[in-house]
């Protein structure tokens, strides 16, 4: 039935539920107005496993019929072991393997082929490289990739025109060796990535693997870094000084100071912002003891120390101010964080 209220007053309380799945099913019932509005939000993100590929062969028969208005609501997916084999219940009926009658193992492309019907996903979430799969989504804007060889950033990357925000994470290091004939140099593929997140990764990939990939990468965000893995970083910054705008560094440990961000930003002449997080103020005092001023920097660039926690002992961030300012850049002090690093 037609909805008694205009949609000014129903479509704010609807968008409201977005996360109450219990409360969006009731109301989606209620009239054909809402349906549209609420199955929006209730088939925005979508999580398939190969614990459960039973789900994605009913949704797979739900994309499948002639009425379903399911596909333009999806932005989302999240296919963690897309590549991994299961099983499904005997007697199901399949896309690709007809009625199962005894143990076949099957994987997500197997038993879901109309997830290529959705062309509104914006964001997918992986930990391994469905190749036929991201070619039939070539509007695909955000990319998490997990658990995987760094090889796979360049497999991912080459089907993925659009691809603005990549972020990897437990990525581990696989070395690619190329001829000199082969060695394509630093951002020789083109591409629209803006902004690259990295978690608890090896950082060996940045200058060969994704240095490749990053003609435009304007914010660059690393968590978890030690000393060890500075020239990696340092030789990526200058693959992608001339546009990096943003840098984002969780500073762990004791290895790294202030004293080593001279040479490491040396490059990055275009710099606007430095945000580095700590989880103490004894973490901040630690990195500017003996810090000396950043003389190879924008002239407009602004320096951010996020700080973790501050403790019970209000006077542990006393003093920090005047130990920064030996730095000699604009800078401001925030408690609790803001940056790309935190989910």
């Amino acid at each position: 039935m037609p909805s008694p209220l205009p949609p000014e007053l129903w479509q704010p309380i609807l968008d409201h539920l977005h996360d109450d799945t219990t409360a969006l099913c009731t109301t989606s019932l209620i009239c054909r107005a809402w349906l549209h509005i609420t199955r929006h939000h209730l088939f925005s993100t979508i999580t398939l496993t190969p614990k459960r590929l039973l789900r994605s062969v009913q949704l797979n028969s739900l994309l499948a019929s002639p009425h379903t208005t399911i596909p333009t609501a999806v932005r989302s997916l999240k296919l963690p072991g897309a590549l991994v084999l299961g099983t499904v219940p005997r007697g199901t009926h399949t896309a690709s393997a007809g009625l199962i009658t005894g143990y076949t193992p099957l994987d997500l492309r197997s038993v879901a082929p109309r997830l290529a019907d959705l062309q509104n996903v914006r964001e997918i979430s992986l930990t391994d490289v469905p190749t036929t799969l991201l070619a039939t989504l070539p509007n695909l804007e955000r990319l998490n990739l997990s658990n995987v060889a760094s090889t796979s950033i360049s497999r991912a990357l080459r089907l993925l025109p659009r691809l603005r925000h990549l972020e990897l994470e437990n990525v581990s290091f696989t070395p690619i060796v190329f001829s000199a004939a082969q060695d394509p140099g630093p951002a020789a593929f083109p591409t629209a990535v803006e902004t690259v997140v990295i978690r608890r990764s090896n950082l060996k990939l940045l200058p060969q693997q994704l240095a490749i990939w990053s003609s435009n990468v304007a914010v660059l965000a690393i968590d978890r870094i030690y000393a060890r893995e500075l020239p990696y970083l340092e030789q990526y910054l200058v693959a992608i000084s001339s546009t990096l705008r943003e840098l984002h560094l969780c500073i762990t440990g004791g290895d790294i100071d202030a004293t080593k961000f001279p040479v490491l930003l040396e490059s990055c002449k275009s710099l606007q912002l430095l945000y580095l997080r700590f989880t103490t103020p004894a973490d901040v005092r630690r990195f500017f003891a003996g810090a000396t001023v950043l003389v190879h920097r924008a002239a407009d660039m602004q320096l951010v120390v996020a700080i973790e926690r501050v403790g019970s002992d209000a006077q542990s961030a006393i003093g920090l101010e005047d130990l920064i300012k030996t730095w000699g850049v604009e800078f401001r002090i925030e408690i609790g964080l803001s940056s790309l690093l935190m989910r």
